[in-house]
């Protein structure tokens, strides 16, 4: 979960400053970077919810020990 934490914060400020470069405001690169980080999360949600229907490499193992 820290990893998860660390990582989306680093996302955030990340597109917060290529926002804030591109823009030179930044109430709007906040926005920016706020709404990716919310958008981002949701459908990677919503990814892991999908992919989890889908029985790729998930089988009944051949034999048991």
């Amino acid at each position: 979960m820290a990893k998860a934490l660390s990582w989306r914060g680093m996302s955030l400020l990340v597109t917060t400053a290529v926002a804030w470069k591109m823009t030179n405001r930044f109430d709007l690169a906040a926005a920016v970077g706020l709404a990716d980080m919310i958008a981002k999360t949701a459908l990677f949600y919503l990814h892991e919810r999908f992919w989890s229907r889908i029985p790729l490499g998930i089988g009944k193992p051949e034999y048991e020990i």
